[in-house]
């Protein structure tokens, strides 16, 4: 069975993470402090997520449909062939698993009312309110994940938190430059290179 933990361990340790900084003989590289990170801030997301998913698989609710639900309510409601694409999986698996939610409540099949050959799959109440309980054990989960941190331990994640987002932004502002202006020229700031 796989430890989502696994990740989060201390060199040398073998139980689960122990709190403190990390120390080791040779000093960690960038590189190596991004592949941890990416890999502790998975392991605790599948935690959350796993979290608020147990109450859902006694109304047999599975993670596909989880999926399924998280798609429908970023994108609207889809046409059966752009979900199975986005589930990469066949037509007929597709109407197989919409079958099933539709069953259980989670979803309802529509006719698009510009082209009504097309039959769209949208989310129903019961699906969106699924959805809103997932996310709230998630938090909950997290909760008392953080209040076994120090506040010190806190302020550091606030600001690693803080650093992201301001990193993410950046990353917009730079696609958006991009998008409008092409790329630029390694080494010439300022200096925008012709489409």
């Amino acid at each position: 069975m796989l430890n989502i933990n696994e990740n989060l361990r201390e060199p040398g340790s073998s139980g689960p993470a122990a709190s403190g900084p990390r120390t080791s003989a040779a000093p960690e590289t960038k590189e190596q402090l991004v592949h941890e990170i990416q890999d502790a801030m998975a392991a605790a997301r599948a935690a959350g997520i796993r979290q608020g998913f147990q109450n859902l698989m006694g109304r047999s609710v599975s993670m596909t449909h989880m999926h399924v639900l998280a798609k429908l309510r970023l994108a609207g409601p889809l046409p059966m062939s752009r979900l199975a694409e986005a589930l990469d999986v066949s037509h007929a698996s597709a109407t197989g698993i919409v079958n099933r939610m539709e069953e259980r409540g989670l979803v309802e099949r529509m006719r698009d009312g510009t082209d009504r050959r097309v039959v769209l799959v949208g989310l129903t109440d019961g699906g969106t309110a699924a959805l809103e309980e997932i996310e709230a054990r998630g938090r909950e989960f997290f909760g008392r994940l953080l209040d076994q941190l120090t506040k010190d331990e806190l302020i550091q994640l606030r600001n690693g938190f803080r650093a992201m987002h301001r990193a993410s932004q950046k990353m917009v502002e730079q696609e958006i430059a991009t998008q409008e202006h092409g790329p630029r020229r390694p080494g010439k700031v300022g200096k925008v290179q012709p489409a």
